[in-house]
């Protein structure tokens, strides 16, 4: 699984073993030494970042993306 093909639905819902993939792939290191909490809010905050709506949902240890409601990353001047 890779960031930029991310989404390709309207909603897209990620379980805990997509986001250690993704969390592994961004941040370097071993996802066994992180919680799944912290792999979770990651992977959204993230998400988030690349302009995304995203909902994290510790309960359900899942992370939901919304395509149709993606924000324009702005570019810095």
């Amino acid at each position: 699984m890779e960031w930029k093909n991310l989404v390709d639905e309207k909603v897209t819902v990620l379980g805990l073993s997509e986001c250690r993939e993704l969390f592994k792939q961004f941040r370097g290191y071993n996802y066994r030494e992180e919680n799944d909490n912290t792999i979770l809010l990651t992977v959204g905050k993230k998400l988030k970042e690349m302009g995304y709506k995203v909902e994290v949902s510790l309960t359900n240890k899942t992370v939901t993306i919304y395509r149709d409601m993606a924000l324009p990353v702005q570019a810095t001047i």
